[in-house]
């Protein structure tokens, strides 16, 4: 995928090292400014149209038919069969629109983005998705011995995913997604132990703002036979534009929408994590973590919360319960610190059942969410949830 009007040259030449590297391309033309300096094997014209357009003298509305159009290219490439994996060059826009259909494709279907711009962040353009982004240093504006250098290491690398790497193999264990922060990894560590030893797979998720949402679209994806949700933080986060806080409105639904088992808990709720430590929260329970500060959520934090859990596991279709340790919800809301305080919790607790449904129970546990016993007893309320689903 390039813009031929600039990068002609250089889409060429990856395309010969595909094909040296023993792979069929198809060159997909997504230019706008001008004509195609080489022939494509499919236009921008047809790509425009798969979107139900024509080409425009309007650059927003093309730029959204080029990406619409791609998105849908790809996607029936892949449900022909046709589709082995994906490349694209280019800048700033030429990033936007490859990365759009990249990320429309399936986890573990090769994605590779040599682009100008992979040295910043490049979050908007790998959301949730496994694509590989790789910084081509020297501007793509004609051939020369180091951007043919780098053409060639990005064509090798996705033709050695493509044709090195196996088909996704699903075994049949069944796998269970779980969300993790630091504060929270003792007790996944014990649950990734106890999950192994009933034959089932963990598939961990580090609940940092894209890893939460990733899970999320992992059980969209069928990729997830139940979820452990032991760290909800994001959601915290979310609240206040914290360093986790970037998740999607779909935080914490998915399961519950396709009916899978669900368990979830409140890890990392008592702490908020900014870069900087503002005015009104400086006034809480706080410390310096490293270059983030940790913050103590409030009671109004934590009754905003409650209301914003029970209406999303409220409208769960799957068996679906919420485990709460009275003790403390991250390794650093322990009985003795400034975070711990039981009547937070408790308020908590009161809040969540007094807005959750009755088909939702929640179950106290006098343990810390670190401790073996509160690993314990998520496991068997995910036991609980699972002969519900057979």
């Amino acid at each position: 995928m390039a813009a031929l009007d600039t990068k002609a040259e250089e889409a060429a030449f990856l395309r010969e090292e595909l094909r040296r590297a023993g792979c069929r391309a198809l060159l997909v033309d997504v230019g706008m400014r001008g004509p195609p300096g080489v022939e494509p094997d499919v236009t921008r014209d047809e790509v425009v149209e798969l979107a139900g357009g024509r080409l425009s003298d309007e650059y927003p509305k093309l730029l959204g038919e080029v990406k619409e159009g791609l998105v849908k290219l790809a996607l029936n490439l892949l449900a022909k069969g046709e589709l082995a994996g994906v490349i694209g060059i280019g800048g700033g826009v030429g990033t936007f629109i490859a990365t759009a259909a990249m990320r429309a494709l399936p986890f573990g279907l090769p994605k590779f983005m040599l682009s100008t711009v992979a040295s910043r962040d490049v979050g908007e353009f790998v959301d949730t998705s496994d694509i590989c982004m790789m910084h081509c240093v020297v501007d793509l504006a004609g051939l020369n011995d180091l951007s043919r250098r780098l053409l060639s290491e990005a064509a090798w690398a996705v033709a050695g995913m493509v044709k090195g790497a196996q088909p996704l193999q699903l075994s049949g264990e069944p796998r269970v997604g779980v969300s993790m922060f630091g504060y929270t990894t003792h007790c996944v560590e014990k649950l990734r132990l106890r999950l192994r030893g009933r034959g089932l797979q963990m598939v961990a998720f580090h609940a940092n703002g894209v890893g939460g949402s990733a899970m999320e679209e992992f059980v969209k994806q069928g990729l997830l036979d139940a979820v452990l949700d032991v760290t909800l933080h994001e959601l915290l986060d979310a609240m206040y534009g914290g360093f986790c806080g970037n998740v999607k409105p779909n935080r914490l639904e998915e399961a519950g929408r396709r009916g899978i088992p669900l368990v979830a808990a409140p890890g990392g709720l008592d702490c908020i994590v900014l870069r900087e430590l503002r005015g009104e929260l400086a006034g809480r329970p706080h410390f310096k973590k490293d270059f983030r500060f940790v913050i103590r959520s409030s009671r109004e934090d934590l009754s905003a919360l409650a209301k914003l859990i029970a209406s999303k596991l409220g409208r769960a279709r799957g068996p679906t319960r919420f485990v709460v340790p009275l003790k403390g919800w991250s390794e650093v809301d322990a009985e003795g610190t400034g975070f711990y305080d039981r009547g937070l919790i408790d308020f908590f607790v009161e809040e969540l059942k007094r807005s959750l449904s009755s088909s939702v129970p929640v179950v106290e546990v006098d343990a810390h969410i670190n401790e073996e016993a509160f690993a314990d007893a998520l496991m068997e309320e995910l036991e609980e949830a699972l002969r519900g689903c057979r």
